[in-house]
């Protein structure tokens, strides 16, 4: 990984994205005391070497109050040849399924998935027959 000399201005970039990632060019060169053309030459250098990565928003506790994260556990009937790229593909096309790992031991693979509801049932998940168990865990 290559490191990156990063200024004071370049940390108070940072800082201010952190807090507030909507802020607006001329809003955030205000805050810097520098004009527009500065200020946004140094956000794309730090955009560019990837150091932001991304932007993204906070949600909101009320919100995450009725959402429920669930990890699943699943057991493929067969291990031959593809079936965990083929079983990964397919639930992954789930918009609920956040992530799937393919992990080892008694488990095959595990998927999270994020729902507004409490039931954590998994047969929309059977549908594929090359399951011989799915359980949630949280």
């Amino acid at each position: 990984m290559q490191m990156h000399k990063l200024d004071e201005r370049d940390i108070q970039i940072l800082v201010i994205l952190q807090e507030e990632g909507r802020i607006t060019k001329t809003a955030l060169a205000d805050k810097l005391n520098l004009s527009l053309t500065p200020s946004w030459d140094r956000l794309k250098r730090l955009e560019e070497a990837g150091i932001i990565d991304s932007y993204g928003a906070n949600l909101s506790s009320s919100f995450l109050d009725d959402f429920h994260l669930v990890i699943t556990e699943v057991e493929l009937e067969s291990h031959k040849q593809g079936e965990f790229s083929r079983f990964e593909k397919a639930i992954i096309e789930f918009d609920e399924v956040l992530s799937c790992w393919a992990v080892g031991g008694t488990v095959d693979s595990a998927f999270r998935k994020g729902s507004q509801s409490a039931s954590c049932q998994t047969s929309a998940y059977s549908y594929n027959p090359r399951v011989s168990s799915a359980s949630p865990r949280g």
